[in-house]
């Protein structure tokens, strides 16, 4: 099998037909460090979806916990404790989940940068602060979390 576009040479990253890759990298019709750098940005670019995703979705929520904040009615108060939790949720999921996705990543990167040198030297010249994916996969989330708990706090107190 010889796969002859840029296209193609995607959706074999992509594929979970394993005897279909092997065969085109063992057919020399693409590099096999290429290969790992499309199933990385792959795996970059989810990781990045879902955060939008959850990003939005908190957004959603908080918007909803807003709405009922400043109402005087008298269950507002209930409906903010459940709109609350329900932010609680969705936030310890988009913990998971982008903590998930982060050591799905971890060990392509590794062989990224055995596979590609130039990529390897970029990451070393490096700040060694936190990376920007552990960042957006735990800080992130953990912020948003104590927000959600000191909203709760503050409905039960008012």
């Amino acid at each position: 099998m010889k796969a002859k576009t840029l296209k193609n040479h995607i959706h074999l990253a992509k594929s979970e037909n394993l005897e279909e890759r092997k065969e085109v990298v063992e057919s020399g019709s693409i590099n096999p460090a290429t290969m790992l750098w499309q199933y990385k940005m792959h795996e970059d670019a989810i990781f990045y979806q879902r955060l939008n995703f959850f990003l939005v979705a908190e957004s959603m929520i908080l918007v909803a916990f807003a709405t009922f904040f400043s109402s005087s009615h008298p269950s507002a108060a209930g409906i903010r404790i459940v709109i609350a939790a329900l932010g609680c949720v969705v936030t310890l999921v988009w913990g998971y989940v982008g903590a998930r996705q982060r050591n799905v990543m971890q060990p392509i990167i590794a062989e990224a940068e055995k596979a590609i040198p130039v990529y390897k030297r970029i990451r070393g010249e490096r700040s060694k602060w936190f990376s920007s994916t552990w960042l957006l996969a735990y800080f992130v989330p953990a912020i948003v979390l104590l927000t959600w708990i000191v909203l709760i706090y503050l409905t039960l107190k008012k």
